[in-house]
């Protein structure tokens, strides 16, 4: 009889037991469905930064500025080449789209793009007539700069700064020809 007595008791504290731990599990998995609902309802955080940059143009140079607000990227950039015998200098100006995505801690690859107003004004020398001559324009068109850069560092307010590498193509006229109308940029740039 006391063996059974024992039997029975040791199903009850089991039942007990089991009841006990399946509460506990339907609140570990409760908290989790919350936690995962949470944090696939969280919205992007917003990009931001800006960078500055040297172009790389074929027999000339160029620099250029910009800033990101979150979808949105605006930038200035001056240049000067010099093709014998025609000297060329010109300013742009562009609103575009900007993203850039972390690949771990210190990598990151982006692009922008978008619309751009080109302006250039060319000089040389005509050995007829023994004067300079001198020829301004401008044009809307799109430009396109993808780029991957490496953090150096984190700033205290969590700015990540960074050296960037990328390409730039500028279509004046929205003529959409890969040749000639291509330079690098190397710069510094600031992520928030």
């Amino acid at each position: 009889m006391k063996d059974r007595i024992l039997f029975l008791i040791m199903i009850a504290v089991c039942s007990i037991a089991h009841v006990q731990a399946q509460t506990v599990i339907e609140e570990v998995q409760q908290d989790s469905v919350a936690q995962t609902m949470n944090t696939t309802t969280a919205e992007p955080a917003a990009q931001g930064g800006g960078y500055f940059c040297y172009q790389g143009r074929e027999s000339g140079f160029g620099l250029g500025y910009g800033l990101q607000f979150d979808w949105f990227n605006i930038g200035f950039s001056n240049f000067y080449q010099s093709v014998d015998p025609v000297e060329i200098e010109g300013w742009d100006i562009y609103l575009g789209i900007s993203r850039y995505t972390w690949l771990g801690e210190n990598l990151y690859i982006g692009a922008n793009g978008g619309l751009a107003y080109f302006h250039s004004k060319s000089r040389y020398y005509d050995s007829f007539s023994h004067q300079y001559v001198e020829s301004k324009g401008g044009d809307f068109g799109l430009y396109l700069m993808p780029r991957a850069g490496l953090s150096l560092f984190k700033g205290k307010n969590g700015t990540k700064h960074s050296v960037f590498v990328g390409y730039r193509w500028d279509w004046p006229n929205f003529d959409l020809k890969l040749q000639d109308n291509g330079y690098l940029i190397l710069g510094y740039s600031f992520e928030i």
